[in-house]
């Protein structure tokens, strides 16, 4: 390399006084999820008691992979229930994020209605699930049909929030 730069009249030794490069920083699933996350809850925690203990749950459950993290194979689901406003959406994704922080590896994906056959498959393979709903537990049945409301009574811990509309309060002062 010396020989070339002389060649084209630079000084080798400039090369040699240059700090070397950082080695780029990995990027961990916290931060690749985060970019799917909407924005109004990248910063979304599970701090609600129920659900964090369902994250704690499922964090012990993990076992190790190939790489060394920790996966999850089975384990219990949660359904969270409550009237609009109530931070659902909120602890839902802060359940996610709550995983990835602790390491744990996920796929995960938004979908904004029950299927049977995804609800079916997740059951019969006790994959964790986490749902969320407006409808009141005792609606369920009557709106998603016998067959997907047994699957999610059995499989599913549940946790109802409650209170006012949290969009609609007034901000603090």
């Amino acid at each position: 390399m010396a020989g070339i730069l002389r060649r084209r009249g630079m000084d080798p030794s400039v090369m040699d006084s240059q700090e070397p490069e950082p080695a780029p920083q990995p990027v961990t699933s916290l931060a690749l999820a985060d970019a799917r996350i909407p924005p109004r809850y990248r910063q979304a925690l599970a701090d609600h008691p129920e659900v964090a203990a369902w994250v704690d749950e499922i964090v012990r459950a993990g076992r190790p992979g190939p790489s060394g993290a920790r996966g999850i194979a089975e384990g219990p689901s949660l359904l969270i229930a409550g009237p609009t406003g109530t931070g659902k959406t909120h602890q839902a994704y802060g359940a996610v994020r709550s995983l990835l922080a602790a390491g744990v590896r996920l796929r995960w994906e938004t979908v904004t209605a029950a299927d049977l056959r995804l609800i079916n498959y997740r059951y019969e393979y006790l994959r964790p699930t986490l749902l969320t709903t407006n409808l009141p537990i005792l609606k369920l049945r009557t709106a998603l049909g016998d067959r997907v409301a047994s699957r999610l009574s059995e499989m599913t811990h549940r946790v109802i929030l409650n209170g006012p509309d949290r969009r609609r309060t007034s901000p603090a002062a």
